[in-house]
């Protein structure tokens, strides 16, 4: 069953572990932090993914396995 995770991210380049196939809904500031929200299907094998955060827009890189 597909549910919505928050991640803490980071400004700059980073890497997050997350279900293949996670969809991002957004980024937002909460409580001073800047955070993802995704869908995801946590029963799906976990994949590396590569995100560069620039202010206040969020790129989703590359997927690795």
């Amino acid at each position: 069953m597909k549910t919505v995770w928050k991640y803490s991210i980071q400004h700059g380049t980073f890497s997050h572990a997350m279900p293949k196939d996670a969809n991002v809904l957004f980024v937002k500031i909460q409580d001073a932090e800047p955070m993802m929200w995704a869908i995801v299907d946590p029963e799906k094998a976990q994949t590396t993914r590569n995100f560069r955060c620039i202010e206040d827009r969020c790129i989703s890189g590359s997927r690795r396995r």
